[in-house]
């Protein structure tokens, strides 16, 4: 378990989650799958995350920005119990449960370390990790004309 925290914590310490790191970090060769225009998306399978054989890797890259990132690591195995990974090593995680609606459906935990998002998810059907996500991608605050309603219309005058 403490292994996981370490390599996450490497992870989280690195500038940036580039091409190479990644490769480097994982052991893999990371292939382009494509580019929407504002993001790069390159994927592995293979590879070892804290001693775990990884099953697949995900890097996605802002175009514009590649502070702005995400790397997600699904493991072959499952990895430790998620929930008392969780409560011991962060102080204040969330928890967002797998839908009662589809056993496709995974749960997980996350925190906030600087300007990461890391979680960790398990599978429908049991609480090991499974995957670990760690996210860069700046939050897009919300224009005022979206986020926020109309003014209401005033009331209509009585006689």
């Amino acid at each position: 378990m403490t292994a996981i925290k370490n390599a996450i914590d490497t992870v989280v310490a690195a500038d940036t989650l580039s091409v190479d790191y990644v490769e480097t970090l994982l052991s893999v060769r990371l292939k382009k799958e494509s580019d929407n225009g504002s993001f790069t998306f390159y994927a592995a399978s293979g590879g070892r995350f804290a001693g775990l054989v990884v099953k697949a890797v995900d890097l996605r890259i802002s175009d514009s920005d590649p502070a702005n990132s995400m790397l997600v690591i699904e493991l072959a195995q499952p990895g430790p119990d998620a929930n008392e990974f969780a409560r011991r090593f962060w102080t204040k995680p969330d928890y967002m449960p797998p839908s009662p609606h589809s056993r496709a459906s995974s749960g997980y935990w996350s925190t906030r370390q600087g300007g990461n998002k890391i979680s960790i998810g398990h599978p429908f059907d049991h609480d090991h990790i499974n995957s670990v996500v760690i996210d860069r991608i700046a939050d897009t605050p919300c224009p005022p004309e979206v986020c926020e309603p109309a003014p209401l219309p005033p009331l209509p005058k009585s006689s």
